[in-house]
């Protein structure tokens, strides 16, 4: 069973908790608005780690020609002085619910093909994990206490 878990890590290189925090707050800016990189930092819960919210992007050259037509294409405006206009900033970010959780089947989506074949066999590691304690099974945030009983989709939690 470890060695699943194992496996199933090493195919997905597994994003940090910051990673998902940042990427959580992106995903929660309306189309056509773009947040500051401190914005977003702040969001997380992270107000000094502007800098690596950032890190990814280029500045200059064709990377910032290129984001600057991909935010154009998505309805960002621009002023006179081709800065992204004060109408197009969010006007304030919500730090993300629980970000501690993840539904099962991200990681066969990952693998390709027909994640769903796969779904039988992670719902048992999922079941092993829970039963050691290492994990805890929520549907609509409540834990799941019988797990040979549970139907439909479901999320991992770290245990609280």
């Amino acid at each position: 069973m470890l060695l699943a878990v194992f496996v199933i890590a090493a195919a997905v290189r597994m994003p940090t908790s910051f990673e998902k925090s940042v990427h959580a707050v992106v995903k929660s800016i309306p189309k056509g608005k773009v947040a500051s990189y401190g914005a977003v930092a702040e969001a997380t819960g992270s107000g000094s780690a502007r800098a690596l919210v950032g890190f990814g992007g280029e500045t200059s050259g064709e990377g910032l020609e290129k984001k600057r037509r991909l935010l154009e294409e998505e309805g960002v405006e621009f002023d006179k002085d081709g800065k992204v206009s004060r109408c197009s900033f969010v006007p304030s970010l919500k730090k993300p619910k629980d970000l501690r959780t993840a539904t099962l089947e991200l990681v066969p989506r990952r693998f390709g093909g027909d994640w769903r074949e796969m779904m039988p066999a992670m719902r048992a590691v999922a079941k092993e994990l829970a039963v050691e304690g290492l994990v805890d099974v929520t549907q609509k945030g409540v834990k799941v206490l019988d797990l040979d009983d549970i139907k439909g989709p479901y999320r991992l939690r770290l245990p609280l």
